[in-house]
C-alpha cells in the first residue's frame, strides 16, 4: 500500500492533530512524531497487542475488525465480572490509541493495522485490581501468544509502594518478556 494514502486518511480523523498539544485531541501523537513513523509502517495484522485493562467495546467504530478474537471469546480475570465487555471505556480508549482504524470517524491509533486482544481485569479505570488478576491475565496472554500472534502486552497501571505481591507480578511480567513479548 502507498504510505502517502495511509497518512492522508489518518489526517482526516477528527481527533488527530499533527502539531497541537490540545488535550481534548490526540496530542500524544504529535509529541511522539507518529506521522514520521507512519511513513515507515502502520503495523501489520499479524501483530496483536494484548490490552490488559477494563475490556473492550465490540461496537466501537474505530475498532471494528481490529480485534483478534470475537467478543464472545474475550477473557476476564477478577471479581464480580461475567464477560470481557468494557462498561467503563478505559480499555477501549487504550485499544483505540494503539490500533484505531484510520477511517476519518473519530480517533486513529499509532499502529492502525495491528490487532487487539482485550483482556478485562477491572470494571472501571482507576479501580484497584488485585495482583492475582494481573498475574492471571498476563499468564493467559503468554499461553495464547503463539496461537493469536500476540507480540505486545499493554498494562496501564501504577502504584505507590512495592510489596511482596508486586514481586509476584514482576515474575509474571518476566515470564512474558522471556516468551519474547514486549511489555
Amino acid at each position: 500500500a502507498d504510505s502517502r494514502a495511509i497518512v492522508t486518511t489518518i489526517l482526516t480523523d477528527p481527533l488527530y492533530t499533527e502539531y497541537s498539544t490540545d488535550t481534548h485531541r490526540q496530542w500524544g501523537h504529535a509529541r511522539i512524531n507518529v506521522k514520521g513513523a507512519w511513513g515507515i509502517t502502520t503495523g501489520t495484522p499479524s501483530v496483536v497487542v494484548a490490552v490488559i485493562d477494563t475490556g473492550g467495546d465490540a461496537g466501537m467504530s474505530d475498532l471494528v475488525g481490529q480485534y483478534a478474537l470475537p467478543s464472545t471469546e474475550w477473557k476476564y480475570f477478577g471479581s464480580s465480572m461475567n464477560n470481557g465487555d468494557d462498561t467503563d471505556g478505559h480499555g477501549t480508549g487504550m485499544a483505540t490509541i494503539v490500533a484505531g482504524k484510520a477511517d476519518g470517524l473519530f480517533m486513529v491509533g499509532v499502529a492502525t493495522n495491528c490487532r487487539i486482544l482485550p483482556v478485562r481485569i477491572a470494571k472501571k479505570g482507576g479501580e484497584s485490581v488485585t495482583t492475582t488478576s494481573f498475574e492471571n491475565a498476563i499468564n493467559y496472554v503468554v499461553s495464547t501468544a503463539p496461537a493469536l500472534g500476540v507480540r505486545v502486552v499493554l498494562l496501564t497501571l501504577g502504584g505507590h509502594t512495592y510489596t511482596s505481591a508486586d514481586k509476584k507480578l514482576t515474575t509474571s511480567i518476566q515470564k512474558a518478556l522471556d516468551a519474547g513479548l514486549v511489555v
